[in-house]
């Protein structure tokens, strides 16, 4: 019995033997909905922020509460299909992301056709270059030569990329590199 719709139903089996004599059976069985497929973002995290361009990791989990099985799970930008994924871990990769504000969106399918949507906001914005000041020597400060100079500087990267390092040269020569603040 192919297609049988949901709720209680009651099958009987009846058999003829060749004299005509007939004894049935019965069985009650309950057919239940196909019901949807759970979906939950692993990342990006709510409220991610990141500098363009950028490269972002989709991941979701996906179950099916019932037992059909999972089909796929589907990652979108828009309307533009990122991946089709038909196993777990449920990823996808969405590289070169422009600056801006975008809904992220995971279409969980099961085997039986049910759907389940889930989406994500993040933002991109654009990669602003950090900045550096000196804290130490002061503006126009004066020394005897030769003269034992301290080098500190305060580093700040407004995109939130982080900084590398602040290196420090006198002209075209380097002096030192500083991987970590403060930088000295």
């Amino acid at each position: 019995w192919r297609e049988a719709p949901a709720g209680p139903h009651t099958l009987r089996a009846v058999v003829t033997a060749r004299n005509g004599m007939t004894a049935e059976a019965t069985r009650a069985v309950e057919v239940h909905p196909n019901t949807a497929p759970t979906l939950a973002w692993v990342q990006p995290a709510a409220g991610t922020t990141v500098a363009a361009p950028a490269t972002l990791t989709l991941e979701v989990t996906a179950q099916d509460p019932d037992g059909v099985g999972l089909a796929l799970v589907e990652f979108f930008q828009g309307t533009t299909s990122l991946k089709r994924d038909p196993t777990a871990p449920y990823t996808a990769t969405w590289t070169q992301a422009a600056a801006g504000t975008y809904l992220l969106r995971a279409l969980a399918t099961d085997k039986g056709g049910a759907t389940t949507e889930s989406t994500r906001e993040v933002e991109i914005r654009p990669n602003t270059p950090p900045a550096v000041q000196f804290t130490s020597p002061a503006a126009c400060a004066t020394f005897v030569a030769p003269a034992t100079i301290e080098l500190a500087a305060d580093a700040r990267d407004p995109d939130g990329i982080g900084i590398k390092s602040v290196e420090f040269f006198q002209g075209t020569t380097s002096l030192k590199r500083d991987p970590t603040a403060p930088y000295t």
